[in-house]
């Protein structure tokens, strides 16, 4: 369990990407190197219908990094 002060958000949400020829592969790059340095996943409800969200999960369940789902919460 963890307290309000010992909580830091990293949003990997980028409004803004880079010019690419797959913009979504170059944000997913972004998300997974600010996952290296996350205690734990926050998974938001609908997270199964973004390809993004399912690729950031595998991730973090191949790395044992802790995931918790919204609807746990």
């Amino acid at each position: 369990v963890y307290g309000a002060d010992e909580i830091e958000i990293i949003d990997s949400y980028l409004p803004n990407a880079p010019v690419s020829n797959i913009p979504s592969v170059w944000c997913l790059g972004w998300a997974i190197q600010l996952m290296a340095d996350a205690d734990l996943v926050l998974v938001c409800d609908g997270y199964e219908n973004a390809r993004g969200c399912l690729i950031e999960v595998e991730v973090a369940k191949r790395y044992n990094i802790p995931i918790i789902y919204e609807e746990d919460c």
